[in-house]
């Protein structure tokens, strides 16, 4: 059995609870659960905007420039259509397991934990879906809107073997549903810069009841914008190993597994959140370490500017997974 078989790949209820139990006495909680933690870092100060027909109203003042600045508004709310809900039609408890945004031609990124709700496999080689599962991404899900047509998902192109990350294929995006570009600047590198988070956060019990429904209006279920800053790089555990991860603290719950974290400054997508710990941290995925990953650039993901390409650190688990994939 290679090192890659022997990563927790899920989330198992009992070990949920512990972990659930831990952060409420203050504990360490067990490395694979930082892939399916969502926290709320500050609720003073990190508000939660209903997103309405592709466009918000944010009345905190400290975030009045959101709405004030045309620049800046514009760069959100082109980016708004490009987000969806990752649907789980006939799942018996689960409704939806996540986020994705478009980053291609009928490409959608979202987490790999989010993915492995539905699929099977790791790497970009014979990928399966979970028998009489399936899967699809609504654009809409906004706040008593009308409904919309769920695309369906009709491949998983890519689970990758290192980072918290998917690529999803689906049939018939409209033009409007246009790709996000991902920027090549490190946000590990960053600290201070203005973000946002647009997902579609779900009722969590890892975080206080009465603190999420204040802060949330005890809506959940629906595309949200959710802005913050980024805090420079940060060691976490994710899928049974430590990932030098990007930090930021946009109040996120579960659902918002699969956002993208938008730079304000630039519109470039500079992350792809995956966890966080109340009252802490939360946590992405360097969209410069993706860049840096050739298999990535590969499968069409949209960079702004030239994706250097190349392997990095984590060549060998490409290799595990390229080894411990079934052939045909």
């Amino acid at each position: 059995m290679s090192g890659l078989e022997m990563m927790p790949t899920a989330v198992q209820p009992d070990q949920l609870a512990d972990d659930v139990r831990a952060l409420l006495m203050d504990k360490p909680i067990s490395a694979v659960q930082y892939s399916g933690l969502e926290a709320i870092i500050n609720e003073k100060l990190r508000p939660v905007v209903d997103i309405i027909n592709d466009s918000f109203v944010l009345s905190d003042t400290r975030w009045a420039h959101l709405t004030a600045d045309d620049v800046i508004r514009n760069r959100i709310e082109a980016i708004l259509p490009s987000v969806g809900r990752i649907e789980l039609p006939g799942h018996k408890t689960r409704p939806y397991g996540g986020t994705g945004f478009v980053v291609g031609d009928g490409l959608i990124m979202t987490n790999r934990h989010v993915a492995q709700i539905f699929a099977h496999g790791i790497g970009d080689k014979n990928l399966t879906f979970h028998p009489d599962t399936k899967a699809g991404i609504n654009f809409k899900r906004e706040f008593k809107q009308p409904e919309e047509e769920t695309l369906k998902v009709k491949q998983v192109r890519m689970i990758h073997p290192y980072w918290d990350m998917a690529l999803l294929e689906v049939e018939g995006l409209p033009p409007k549903r246009q790709a996000l570009s991902l920027g090549t600047a490190d946000a590990r590198n960053l600290v201070g810069d203005e973000i946002c988070v647009v997902g579609y956060p779900a009722s969590d019990i890892r975080n206080p009841s009465d603190v999420q429904n204040a802060l949330f209006s005890n809506k959940y279920g629906i595309k949200r914008l959710q802005p913050g800053e980024l805090h420079g790089a940060i060691e976490v555990m994710s899928l049974g190993k430590t990932v030098l991860a990007a930090g930021h603290d946009c109040s996120t719950l579960g659902g918002n597994s699969g956002s993208a974290i938008i730079h304000l400054g630039t519109g470039e997508v500079l992350g792809l959140h995956f966890g966080g710990q109340y009252h802490q941290m939360n946590y992405g995925v360097p969209s410069a370490a993706l860049a840096s990953d050739s298999r990535v650039v590969d499968a069409g993901v949209r960079f702004a500017g030239s994706p250097p390409g190349g392997s990095e650190t984590w060549v060998g688990y490409w290799a595990a997974a390229d080894t411990d994939s079934p052939k045909n």
